[in-house]
């Protein structure tokens, strides 16, 4: 039992390094392409990027609007991957802090159970006790009413 519930929580560990592990490289790479994004928001958004536009020939701008829009679209999706990843991680963590809450109601129940077995064999030991005594106090009396019937009266 204590095997399988190292186990258990050896697996459950293992599953939320692994997420964490997870989580934490999508935010580098979504931090990363909010930067990029960033910088080409402000690229596009400064007063002088007409002349950096104007300065560039018609392909080179082409393809600086096309890598804005490639990145963009990067960052939407690594954005809903991102929340995807958190709402899977906070399911994760709720489902382990649930399946240990159980856990620990099945120890407390098993706990309780065995306390109320013990107490359940001890009354059945009293009562086999007080059992005993009241059959033997019986033969007693009865030997007693035999030996005083048998005996002479005076």
């Amino acid at each position: 039992m204590e095997n399988i519930e190292k186990r258990r929580r050896i697996e459950a560990e293992s599953s939320l390094t692994e997420l964490q592990v997870e989580y934490t490289n999508l935010v580098i790479q979504h931090e990363l392409v909010k930067k990029a994004l960033n910088n080409a928001e402000r690229l596009l958004n400064e007063e002088d990027s007409e002349e950096f536009f104007s300065d560039l020939s018609y392909s080179d701008s082409e393809g600086a609007s096309t890598q804005y829009e490639r990145l963009r679209a990067d960052y939407h999706r690594l954005q809903s991957e991102y929340d995807e990843l958190q709402d899977a991680f906070q399911r994760y963590r709720e489902d382990t802090e649930q399946d240990f809450a159980l856990e620990q109601d099945q120890k407390e129940r098993i706990e309780k159970l065995e306390e109320d077995l013990l107490c359940t064999k001890n009354l059945i030991k009293n009562f086999a006790r007080d059992f005993m005594n009241f059959k033997i106090d019986a033969k007693m009396r009865n030997f007693t009413k035999k030996n005083l019937e048998k005996s002479p009266k005076i």
